[in-house]
């Protein structure tokens, strides 16, 4: 076995104009949510108060259900986050499955696992920062009440669900996580350790990885299969 993982042998006022012949004089005055139009016609016409409604008050969304909203879209990051980390750690792995194989040379296995761990460091940070966001707020959708109003109802229940899938699939997702976390770490501390025993560690990690791999791949596949957490507009 050879390549980067084998054992040794890498504004001005105007002036105020008085008019004496007045036509007409338009004054409007806003206040409490209601418009008042005065208009005077002819000096032998009366005058006339014209009324208009005030415009229809919103009913905002329930804070509980807001919440929750909040919560998916944060899992959503996270989950995002995750599936990176699941495909260069997944490509990293299988650049020495194809290799075993003879369908790669060693050169381009070098290649892959090069342009994988230069993407490593930011994987991990990117996953565990929108992980921290989520897990702070990832258990508000259990706390909508059971009675909403009717118009959310279907809603909350897209939510609740899709809530539920991405905790699953975030666990699964951190198993792999932490695996290209440790091999990263251990790529950094390289030069430290004993070219053998870091050999061996490498095929000891691909020969684990398949397990935590295919735990996220399916879940990820049930999460994108998932309504998406959608509230209807208020009124």
């Amino acid at each position: 076995m050879a390549g980067r993982h084998s054992a040794p042998s890498r504004l001005r006022a105007r002036p105020l104009v008085v008019v004496l012949a007045v036509v007409g004089v338009f004054v409007v005055l806003a206040g409490g949510g209601t418009a008042w139009a005065f208009t005077r016609g002819p000096l032998s016409q009366p005058r006339v108060v014209a009324i208009t409604s005030a415009s229809p008050t919103h009913t905002p969304v329930p804070a509980p259900i807001l919440d929750c909203k909040e919560s998916v879209q944060a899992g959503d990051v996270a989950v995002s986050k995750a599936y990176q980390s699941y495909k260069d750690w997944y490509v990293h792995v299988k650049a020495q499955w194809d290799l075993d194989k003879g369908k790669i040379t060693v050169p381009q296995a070098d290649h892959i696992w090069d342009v994988t761990h230069k993407r490593g460091s930011l994987d991990i940070n990117a996953a565990d920062a929108s992980r921290i966001i989520y897990q702070r707020q990832r258990d508000a959708c259990g706390k909508v009440p059971k009675n909403v109003p009717t118009k959310y109802t279907s809603a909350v229940g897209h939510c609740k669900t899709r809530a539920a899938v991405i905790d699953t699939t975030m666990t699964a997702g951190m198993k792999v996580g932490d695996e290209w976390a440790d091999h990263v770490l251990k790529e950094h501390q390289k030069r430290s350790i004993d070219p053998y025993d870091y050999h061996l560690m490498w095929i000891k990690a691909v020969r684990k990885a398949p397990k935590a791999l295919s735990a996220f791949k399916k879940a990820y596949d049930t999460y994108k299969k998932t309504p998406a957490c959608q509230l209807p507009q208020s009124s």
